[in-house]
């Protein structure tokens, strides 16, 4: 039997979390489980604006340049079409299941250019549903 059948799959780091942070294992904390692991790339995926990675002027979300588009059914459709597509280029470790895109207000009831995402996904290899909610500002 080959050594490499022993070895444990989940001491090993698969990723980096997000925000950085210090680790007592090393420089960054890290994720050592898929379910994780797509999370995290997920949740750096939505932070990143196309045209943002040099190199890769695709890689990101076209979803900021919406922030200032006024707000109706149709802005939120578009917003959706817009994740689909993209996540099925990117991110092609999950299945969207839902995903749900809202205001967020100040406390004067202002609009202030924020929007609160919660993605509902199945990650395809270990067919567990997650989701993680972001909020989209313009910077």
């Amino acid at each position: 039997m080959s050594s490499v059948n022993n070895i444990c799959m989940s001491c090993y780091p698969l990723g980096l979390t997000i925000p950085y942070t210090n680790s007592d294992n090393g420089y960054f904390q890290q994720t050592f489980d898929t379910n994780s692991r797509v999370k995290q790339n997920l949740m750096n995926f939505i932070n990143t604006q196309q045209g943002e990675r040099r190199f890769q002027p695709t890689l990101g979300t076209r979803l900021r340049s919406l922030l200032f588009e006024f707000n109706d059914p149709n802005t939120r459709e578009i917003a959706r079409n817009i994740l689909t597509d993209e996540f099925f280029t990117w991110v092609p470790e999950i299945i969207i299941d839902n995903i749900s895109i809202n205001n967020v207000e100040n406390s004067q009831n202002v609009d202030n250019y924020k929007l609160l995402l919660t993605i509902s996904y199945t990650v395809k290899q270990t067919k567990q549903q997650e989701s993680v909610s972001i909020v989209v500002t313009k910077n």
